[in-house]
């Protein structure tokens, strides 16, 4: 499913992120009215809704650091083709995966306990 690559890369993270070497904050995506308030810093974005191509561009455009995009397991059979190509070709890893219990919050933070 995944590259051996990635899941290595992966892997190397969460033990960063367990270490304490990172803080991992995932901004929450909503809706797509939340788009254009996307800052320049956001490394990490957790789709709510289901985003078209030109979401991805706009979001490339606004967040040129961005590393990670994550989409729930239920969107990803309907997402457009392109959205991974798009991604992939601007390093951005796409992550299937779902944050329980999500409220309308702007981040949700991530703390190894």
């Amino acid at each position: 499913m995944f590259p051996k690559i990635t899941i290595i890369k992966f892997i190397i993270y969460a033990v960063k992120l367990y270490m304490g070497v990172y803080y991992l904050k995932i901004r929450m995506l909503n809706s797509r009215n939340e788009i254009n308030r996307l800052g320049e810093d956001e490394k990490f974005i957790h789709f709510s809704f289901r985003p078209s191509d030109i979401d991805i561009l706009e979001i490339l455009k606004n967040c040129p650091n961005l590393k990670a995009a994550q989409i729930p397991p239920s969107y990803m059979k309907s997402l457009s083709g392109n959205v991974p190509k798009i991604l992939k070709m601007q390093g951005v890893e796409l992550l299937k995966g779902d944050l329980k219990g999500t409220k309308v919050i702007k981040y949700m933070e991530v703390i190894e306990t």
